[in-house]
């Protein structure tokens, strides 16, 4: 039984948002979607997919990718005869001196040729970033959708399109025709790969991903990452409203932690017997800490960061929790300072 259509959209999401977490932002050297130079696929048709033309692409792929150093290509030929399981169509040996290998099988095009070798190379990209799926039954459909984000969807789209021919004349009394045959590779379907690529567009924020579904589609994809730009904006705003709020916070605590060497002489000067005998014991602690200004190095610390976060241009989710955590915990402080002096006020 096939698997929901909605449910592998699932997946393609999660594989997406997990690459947006192992990744570097942008992710490979050059923006946008890879496009295959025109002498580089002259060169192919015409050597009969030699692997010194295949070579070339993929060094431009990994020009493009961003990787240091070059794989090694290697060609290699299947048997005739169609009846035979077809091979593998390509496969990447990493370490310290990659290869990649790509079987020609008979009928093999150009745009899939160029589909093995983005895939490929895509395996190459991940196992440079270190950033190799968690799941390896996914790895395959993991690297597809990698291939799409990275900006390589539109030579798998082509590349993954069937390969068809014809063989065996056939003719009867009332009709006669040619068997036809087709052969696709990959690991994604051609509309989930589609929709990889439209998803990688809307989660990088850049139309120019989408180019390979069409204008329609662009056009659509260009309305998400308009709408996905404005949320943005709008959660900039608010985390710098809060990195806002915590330097004042701090700045407010720094303030009153002044205040209470005043507020501890003052009640010096009063008779000790209006004081308790357990809050003197306490009193005499606050007195020591004040004196050694054990709390003034977390102050300073914690306004530093503050205000660091309130300038920066763009003020991280886990920086700013960080921040309210330790703001949180010296108000907590001060406030159990504060309660302990208003008791004598």
């Amino acid at each position: 039984m096939a698997e929901p259509a909605s449910l592998k959209r699932a997946q393609i999401r999660k594989h997406i948002n997990w690459l947006r977490g192992h990744l570097p932002d942008p992710p490979t050297a050059v923006s946008g979607c890879f496009s295959v130079p025109g002498h580089m696929l002259q060169a192919v048709a015409a050597s009969g997919f030699s692997a010194q033309a295949l070579q070339a692409i993929a060094d431009n792929m990994g020009s493009f990718l961003g990787l240091l150093g070059s794989a090694k290509v290697c060609v290699s030929r299947q048997g005739s005869g169609w009846h035979a399981p077809p091979a593998q169509a390509g496969s990447y040996t990493g370490g310290s001196r990659p290869e990649i290998h790509v079987v020609l099988q008979p009928h093999l095009t150009v745009d899939q040729a160029l589909g093995v070798l983005a895939h490929e190379c895509t395996h190459r990209y991940l196992e440079y970033r270190g950033a190799l799926p968690p799941d390896k039954s996914e790895a395959e459909v993991m690297t597809d959708v990698a291939g799409a984000y990275l900006g390589l969807g539109g030579i798998l789209l082509k590349g993954y399109e069937p390969a068809e021919w014809t063989t065996d004349y056939w003719r009867t009394a009332v009709a006669y025709g040619w068997t036809r045959h087709a052969h696709s590779i990959g690991y994604v379907a051609a509309a989930l790969l589609r929709l990889a690529i439209a998803e990688s567009a809307v989660q990088r924020r850049m139309v120019a991903l989408a180019a390979p579904l069409g204008w329609p589609a662009q056009l659509w994809v260009g309305l998400l990452v308009w709408r996905a730009r404005r949320r943005d904006r709008k959660s900039e705003e608010r985390r710098r409203a809060r990195a806002l709020a915590l330097l004042h916070k701090c700045a407010e605590l720094e303030r009153n932690y002044r205040q209470f060497g005043v507020r501890l002489l003052a009640l010096s000067q009063r008779r000790p017997g209006c004081i308790r005998p357990d809050d003197a014991c306490k009193l005499v602690q606050l007195a020591h800490k004040l004196q050694l200004g054990q709390l003034e190095p977390a102050l300073a610390v914690a306004l530093k960061q503050a205000q660091a976060l309130a300038e920066a241009q763009r003020a991280a989710e886990e920086d700013l929790s960080r921040i309210e955590g330790r703001i949180s915990s010296l108000a907590g402080t001060l406030h159990e300072w504060d309660a302990l002096l208003s008791k004598y006020a």
